[in-house]
Formats: C-alpha cells, sequence, structure tokens
C-alpha cells in the first residue's frame, strides 16, 4: 500500500505546469527532469488514506501526515487538543502517520498513533527507520551503509544529490534541531488554523 504525502502531490502539481513553493520547491525542480507521465500518472492515483485491518490493531489507518491533510505537522508533544482535532472522524483505533520522519508511539485519547519515522531521510542517529505491525507495534531501526547509499544518490542525475546526501543520509540534522523546526511550524499551523477546524 502506498498513500501520497506532499512530495507526491508537489511532483503531480509541478509536472502539471503549477507553481510550487515552499520548503520542497527546489526538491521538486530537480526531480520534474526525471518524471514521465507514467510517474506522474502513478503519484496522481495515490489516495490520501488508506484503511486495512491489521492482525492484531483491528482496522488501521495510515496517512502521510494526517488523516486531513498531506503536509499538516502532528508532533508526539502535540497538545491534545490539538490531536482531537486532527484526528476528528477517524474512526480507526490505531492510525499510522509520517512527515516529521522521527519516530513515537503513542496514545491519543484511547487510540494509538505511531510514526514509524523514515527509511531514507530520518532525524536522529543514522539508520533506517520503520515499524513492523501485528499482532503488536515494534519500532526499528536498520543500520546501512550511509556512505555506499551517498554515493548511489550522487549518481542518480538528481541536481546537488551529493550535497542533499550528506545532509539527509551521511549527517542528518538531530531530533532536538528537527522538533524546534517542527515546533515553529505548527505554532505557525495553530496561529493560522485550517478552515476545516
Amino acid at each position: 500500500m502506498w498513500v501520497h504525502g506532499n512530495g507526491e502531490r508537489e511532483l503531480v502539481a509541478g509536472f502539471d505546469g503549477e507553481a510550487v513553493t515552499g520548503p520542497a520547491a527546489e526538491v521538486v525542480a530537480g526531480c520534474l527532469p526525471m518524471l514521465e507521465q507514467r510517474h506522474r500518472a502513478l503519484l496522481a492515483d495515490l489516495p490520501m488514506t488508506v484503511s486495512i485491518d491489521v492482525d492484531g490493531l483491528g482496522p488501521t489507518l495510515f496517512c502521510h501526515a494526517t488523516p486531513r491533510r498531506d503536509d499538516e505537522f502532528i508532533l508526539v508533544d502535540s497538545p491534545i487538543q490539538r490531536w482531537e482535532q486532527v484526528l476528528r472522524g477517524v474512526t480507526e483505533r490505531t492510525v499510522i502517520c509520517g512527515h516529521t520522519h522521527m519516530p513515537f508511539d503513542r496514545l491519543v485519547n484511547r487510540r494509538r498513533v505511531v510514526n514509524p519515522g523514515s527509511v531514507g531521510m530520518a532525524y536522529g542517529p543514522r539508520g533506517a527507520y520503520w515499524a513492523l505491525l501485528g499482532p503488536t507495534v515494534e519500532l526499528r531501526r536498520t543500520a546501512y551503509d550511509l556512505q555506499a547509499a551517498a554515493e548511489r544518490i550522487a549518481g542518480s542525475g538528481y541536481p546537488n544529490a551529493a550535497a542533499w546526501a550528506e545532509e539527509y543520509v551521511v549527517n542528518p540534522y538531530d531530533d532536538v534541531a528537527a522538533l524546534e523546526a517542527f515546533t515553529a511550524i505548527v505554532a505557525e499551523e495553530v496561529a493560522a488554523p485550517l478552515v476545516a477546524d
């Protein structure tokens, strides 16, 4: 199963000639020359959420950021009121999300929310972060050859690939720096609430 996130949505928009702004605009611009119509079609058809029955967890909702937006930040330490806004209308008792690339497993008003982290762009100790689901939840980290991965990324044809790999694979930002940046973004989101609120 694959759900779309902000990256997939922004690639489709850029492919379609729409202006892409924000922190990922440079990444999108670098990726567009490598995309073909078949890639655009695949990305455009991805759902924003998927619910599947996971052994031991029951109906489980998967989304990139939150069930209502693919670019909304929700953090492990976000206030319960914000969590309740983000999860309003969700009936599943387990939600798997991402976007912040930082793993956590927490309860939110009798609902379990899990962020497995990121395989290729983790914040914190180096490695690939992921989760094994069913019948329990196991957050996992797998070490891999960072230099070999960086060399492969550098040879991808993506502009500035070597610099990207150095910044996000070889020497990624730590969890403190990432949480500080994300907390500032959340403060802006809360100050200008979504229409859906």
